[in-house]
């Protein structure tokens, strides 16, 4: 691209990353120019295009179609491990999840979303997690529902193939034994505990889930990458698709809501988590 005035560069860029924001709702300003042009250089020359550039001027001048996509999703952050972030998970075993099971005794059923799962390792954390910490839910009609924007990185997920330095990072070998089967190359989740999970296509800025009344949606690290008029957007539907009982929202953690007062933040001992503004306390 060096041949190319920078002030077109620039521009091209910046149309691109317009789209962007539109349709998928990441928000990236000029300084993330680095970003565009790493991430789609391999993308470019795959598709023929000589460099960045050309591909740029393709995407801004031509109608929305499955070259944009791939885009899109190569612009997205795969970046996620097997049981990421420790605070969460102590969390949702000691506060979040005996507050769901006390008020679903009933109906034993529990509605749980997790949004933006990448390839995977989030969702399959969780139902590990409810497999090893509350085996009382065996008798349950337990419900996850694990969504993301990128049809590539959910195929991993619905593969649920991993290499073993993935599965290090995060999981003990006795998890690793207990709940992996090692394949011709890859370790391969065990088909039991991926029947357990429901992966579909899910952009948050455009329609979601017809089903409401979620007992717990996850939406960790996603919002970050939102500008505020977009997560405002977003947050207006996670409202009413919570339980209104004790439906209860869990996001990243250095992320936290500003001015959105239909949710409303709860302290736990390790970080917090948000519920509708009808739930007590």
């Amino acid at each position: 691209m060096n041949r190319i005035k920078p002030d077109r560069q620039l521009k091209a860029v910046m149309d691109f990353l317009a789209q962007l924001r539109k349709h998928i709702g990441l928000s990236f300003g000029a300084e993330k120019r680095y970003l565009v042009e790493s991430r789609l250089s391999p993308l470019a020359q795959k598709a023929g295009f000589t460099n960045v550039h050309d591909l740029l001027i393709q995407l801004n001048t031509s109608v929305v179609g499955e070259l944009h996509w791939q885009c899109f999703e190569t612009m997205t952050t795969q970046e996620t491990q097997f049981f990421r972030d420790g605070f969460f998970f102590e969390t949702l075993r000691k506060e979040i999840l005996p507050a769901l099971i006390q008020k679903r005794q009933g109906e034993k059923k529990l509605k749980i979303w997790s949004a933006a799962v990448s390839t995977g390792q989030e969702a399959y954390s969780l139902a590990i997690f409810l497999e090893e910490q509350f085996p009382e839910l065996k008798s349950w009609k337990i419900q996850i529902l694990a969504t993301d924007v990128s049809d590539k990185a959910l195929q991993v997920a619905q593969r649920g193939e991993y290499e073993i330095q993935d599965l290090e990072r995060g999981l003990s070998p006795l998890q690793i034994t207990r709940f992996f089967t090692k394949g011709p190359v890859d370790f391969q989740i065990a088909p039991w505990l991926r029947e357990a999970i429901q992966f579909q296509k899910i952009n948050l800025i455009s329609a979601w889930p017809a089903e409401s009344s979620w007992d717990l949606i996850l939406m960790r690290n996603v919002l970050i990458y939102f500008d505020q008029s977009t997560k405002n957007k977003v947050l207006e539907k996670v409202s009413p698709a919570l339980a209104d009982d004790v439906g209860t929202l869990v996001l990243g953690s250095s992320e936290t809501l500003i001015d959105f007062p239909k949710l409303v933040r709860r302290s736990a001992a390790r970080g917090f988590f948000y519920q509708r503004q009808s739930v007590e306390a």
